[in-house]
């Protein structure tokens, strides 16, 4: 669910198809302004930090969140400001071990990826947050 503020889109990096191969996932990681005006978004927080991330087993439909980075506090007065349609870019990697803790031996896995934060419309406090689903499998042949 993305706000009226932004606008989050997740994809793996380098793997159109987001296929599990035993290694850990690259997700690049688009939040766009989804305004009219100027928004500004403490991207130097958000990058330290990382997403909030849902991993959900669709076998069992068990779910776990993986653990952000901690971030210094101080970066949340960095401001960034994105005028409108404009994106900005945030990196984040899924581990095998997280990806594999449910089976390790077929990943079928959907990631819930959100963006929260505080930031400023038109120099007035605003929360935003989005999110985008993608789902990993393996590729593994099943018998």
């Amino acid at each position: 669910m993305n706000n009226a503020y932004i606008l989050v889109s997740a994809t793996c990096r380098n793997n159109v198809d987001c296929r599990f191969v035993g290694e850990d996932m690259y997700i690049d990681i688009r939040v766009q302004n989804n305004t009219h005006g100027d928004l500004a978004l403490p991207l130097a927080y958000l990058k330290a930090r990382g997403p909030i991330i849902r991993l959900i087993d669709r076998k069992t439909e068990r779910e776990v969140y993986t653990r952000p980075n901690l971030a210094d506090p101080a970066l949340m007065a960095q401001l960034v400001t994105l005028r409108p349609s404009e994106s900005a870019q945030l990196e984040w990697v899924i581990t095998a071990f997280e990806l594999q803790q449910f089976d390790p031996i077929a990943v079928d896995i959907d990631a819930e990826v959100s963006i929260q934060s505080g930031g400023r419309f038109n120099d007035e406090p605003v929360e935003v947050n989005g999110k985008d689903i993608i789902h990993i499998s393996d590729r593994k042949e099943r018998e």
